[in-house]
């Protein structure tokens, strides 16, 4: 039991909310570039 509690603290400092932002801003990034391309082809139409 005590293994499994540290993999799991082990976890949430791998997983720390500093990661959880950055990675939200690349995920950000990518839907705002998505959303840009699909909104240049329905124009192109």
């Amino acid at each position: 039991m005590k293994e499994e509690q540290e993999m799991r603290e082990a976890l949430l400092n791998a997983f720390s909310v500093e990661q959880w932002i950055s990675f939200g801003w690349i995920f950000g990034a990518l839907i705002v570039i998505g959303l840009i391309l699909t909104g240049i082809e329905r124009c192109k139409r």
